[in-house]
């Protein structure tokens, strides 16, 4: 039989899901695939173009990532970009983010890519804190191998739907070190209280199953939005929604973005003639890298 919280997350995910699917690449031209093993042998791959694939942050399923490091990497000023997948916090892959990377990767050949998976919450596992806490270990990881990668500790994040909200909410309320320099949130959540979003049945009690109570004392609706959590930690913010998202609806920018405005925050809020995001064009596409590669070129330099 089914485990309880297992069929409420179905239901849950029928209702709310936020996917960050994105059509898939064969490969990544010009960058040679190695073994997490090969690692403490990098000096065997100076001037190389590699990407290290699978490597482990923790003990879950779940918990591991890939890195992009450029043929001319330098740890005085090869940074980093973070990308965090979609799914409504309990699906995804970062394999769905594949063609982001390879389009990244051809914007910004100097930039050192990090596409990684996070636990997803289920019958075992809730996802807040742990997500969150799942983006500091990697940016622990990452840090700790930065002699070895030849790069600067210095970290942007891109998130896609959930991924965009769990990237909020790691850089305001967990990135006490500041290494997250800005935050791209795609269609990502950032008021649970918004009525759009909590208008569907019993929908704070199956918020409540992705949520530690023990980690949440307080309403965890506020807890968990970046709109309410706005904060001298705030990094940058680009904010990129459609304005026919029937997932997460525009307002959800709108309302964050001029929170971030009356509070200083340096931000920038684009909207395109859409849905959400996985039913965005290649134009649009193609105006949100744009952004991406001007904030890059403005927040991690």
């Amino acid at each position: 039989m089914s485990h309880p919280k297992n069929l409420i997350l179905f239901v849950l995910t029928a209702i709310f899901i936020l996917t960050g699917y994105s059509p898939l690449n064969s490969g990544f031209e010009g960058y040679e695939e190695l073994s997490p093993k090969s690692i403490s042998q990098m000096d065997d791959f100076a001037g190389r173009s590699v990407v290290f694939s699978d490597i482990s942050y923790g003990t879950g399923e779940h918990q591991t990532y890939d890195i992009y490091l450029p043929v001319n990497r330098d740890h005085r000023k090869t940074r980093v970009v973070i990308l965090l997948h979609g799914g409504g916090w309990i699906n995804g892959d970062k394999i769905n983010l594949n063609d982001m990377v390879a389009t990244l990767l051809e914007r910004m050949p100097d930039v050192a890519i990090v596409n990684m998976n996070y636990t997803l919450a289920d019958a075992e596992n809730f996802a807040f804190p742990t997500q969150f806490l799942d983006v500091g270990k990697v940016i622990d990881h990452v840090s700790m191998l930065s002699d070895s990668f030849q790069i600067l500790p210095e970290f942007g994040i891109v998130g896609r739907s959930a991924g965009g909200h769990i990237g909020l909410m790691y850089d305001s309320v967990f990135d006490t070190d500041n290494k997250v320099k800005f935050v791209t949130s795609i269609a990502g959540p950032t008021d649970f209280t918004d009525p759009y979003l909590n208008r569907a049945d019993n929908f704070e009690e199956l918020l409540g199953l992705l949520v530690d109570p023990t980690a949440y004392s307080e309403d965890p609706l506020e807890s968990l939005s970046p709109l309410h959590n706005i904060n001298i930690f705030t990094s940058p913010r680009l904010l990129i929604y459609g304005q026919d998202d029937k997932k997460v609806p525009m307002s959800n920018g709108v309302n964050y973005s001029s929170a971030l405005e009356d509070a200083g925050i340096k931000m920038r809020f684009k909207e395109f003639d859409a849905g959400h995001s996985n039913s965005w064009n290649d134009t649009q596409w193609n105006e949100a890298y744009d952004q991406i590669e001007e904030y890059v070129s403005l927040f991690l330099r």
